[in-house]
């Protein structure tokens, strides 16, 4: 039976265009002899460096489309067998976000100047070694500015790493540094009491102390304009009398024009009217539910 899915026949008589292949190489593959025409295309038959012998489309060959008989995919796959486990998909992520620009992370470490150093991963895995537990992850150590490269990535938890954010604010008491949170669980109170007094311009003394109320050495924010010192004798704005400083409140630099006594009665006042009006509102609030009850149900009226 007659095979009429290729012609055993060289084109050459038939298209001057036609361009014999015969002996060139194409990467690994080296051309033998024609094989024929089938749906249009030229097919070659190629010998593969690696000895094995494959029937190829000449235009996929010029294209360099084709490159040998499937041989050197095969050696370009992954040869550590690992290419489905944590730690390669964490080296990819580490790698990706340092070298490649159209990564979401690319700001915060390519950009930033931080480069992959590892040459492969199975450099990675000699030097990091399999992950401890799936709640680690990759971390650079102790230079948190630092590449990743041997010597400055650590297998950390996430209480590791967000100790180890360039976020934290460090504090320093002679000479012990840790962070605002590490301060607040060795000395057994709340981190965010910590961070109120510092924002407040409370020193790192007195900002860590637990039974401290004020800070004697209140310190300006930066970028604080410093008002002039406070004068020895002040005129307070509400009994015109003259007062020494120390009569008037001072927050952060800023003093208070209304001296103590008559701050503090001026705040008795207004406590005593909100207060009324606080009472005044509740007795008619219940007159008027009491008259609703009284109007719809008297017996509950009575009751009441």
């Amino acid at each position: 039976m007659c095979d009429n899915t290729h012609v055993q026949i060289s084109p050459l008589s038939r298209n001057p265009k036609f361009i014999d292949l015969t002996g060139r190489r194409f990467y690994r593959l080296i051309v033998v002899s024609f094989w024929g025409i089938a749906k249009g295309h030229c097919y070659w038959n190629c010998e593969c460096d690696c000895g094995s012998m494959i029937r190829a489309d000449g235009g996929l060959l010029k294209q360099g489309k084709i490159r040998s008989c499937k041989c050197l995919q095969r050696e370009n796959r992954t040869k550590h067998r690992k290419s489905g486990t944590d730690e390669y998909h964490i080296y990819m992520g580490a790698k990706t976000r340092c070298r490649n620009p159209n990564s979401p992370g690319y700001v915060d470490y390519g950009g930033r100047g931080i480069e992959f150093r590892f040459k492969s991963f199975q450099h990675f895995l000699i030097v990091m070694g399999r992950r401890p537990s799936p709640q680690h992850s990759l971390d650079r150590f102790p230079d948190n500015n630092g590449h990743y490269e041997p010597g400055n990535v650590r297998w950390a938890t996430s209480f590791e790493q967000t100790r180890n954010s360039r976020r934290n604010k460090y504090l320093t008491l002679g000479d012990t540094t840790l962070t605002v949170t590490d301060w607040s669980i060795k000395l057994g109170m709340g981190k965010r009491r910590v961070r109120i007094r510092l924002n407040n311009g409370w020193c790192i003394n007195c900002a860590i102390a637990p039974d401290r109320r004020r800070c004697m050495h209140v310190v300006r924010p930066p970028g604080y304009i410093s008002a002039d010192p406070l004068p020895s004798n002040s005129i307070c704005t509400i009994c015109q009398l003259s007062r020494p400083s120390n009569q008037f409140y001072v927050s952060l630099g800023r003093r208070d024009n209304r001296c103590k006594p008559c701050r503090n009665s001026y705040l008795k006042v207004w406590n005593k009217k909100n207060r009324d009006k606080r009472n005044f509102t509740q007795r008619r609030y219940r007159a008027r539910l009491s008259g609703k009850l009284s109007a719809s149900s008297p017996d509950i009226a009575e009751t009441l």
